[in-house]
């Protein structure tokens, strides 16, 4: 559900950035098990706890999250360009993982989540 706030800017439910924070964690423990040939339960505590600070609108939390995720996407092409470049010994599962690492930021940098964060910022130094 979308309101209109006093400026006419479109804000969107808790519910909507709730199952979108929900998703980036399914694909990040999806890229986990992907990479490690098994599922981790360390790795989806710390994920569950970044991501709830996000949901609550901690601006650390963000960044760390938006930054590990711009690495794996930098990964991921290097991973690409080398396989184009013809080299050896590239193990696709893990170029898979870092594919969805990146894909987990680009849903973290949407105007959903990066509004949340702004907003609760703006609001709190008020």
């Amino acid at each position: 559900m979308t309101t209109l706030t006093d400026g006419g800017a479109r804000t969107t439910s808790r519910g909507a950035l709730r199952s979108l924070l929900i998703t980036v964690w399914l694909l990040a423990g999806v890229a986990s098990a992907l990479a490690q040939h098994r599922w981790s339960l360390a790795g989806a505590a710390v994920a569950a706890f970044l991501l709830w600070r996000v949901w609550r609108g901690g601006r650390y939390s963000y960044g760390l999250l938006l930054g590990l995720s711009l690495i794996s996407a930098g990964l991921a092409v290097a991973m690409l360009a080398a396989i184009a470049l013809g080299a050896p010994g590239i193990v696709s599962t893990t170029l898979i993982a870092f594919i969805l690492y990146a894909a987990a930021g680009s849903l973290l940098a949407c105007p959903v989540v990066r509004g949340s964060v702004t907003r609760r910022h703006t609001s709190d130094a008020s």
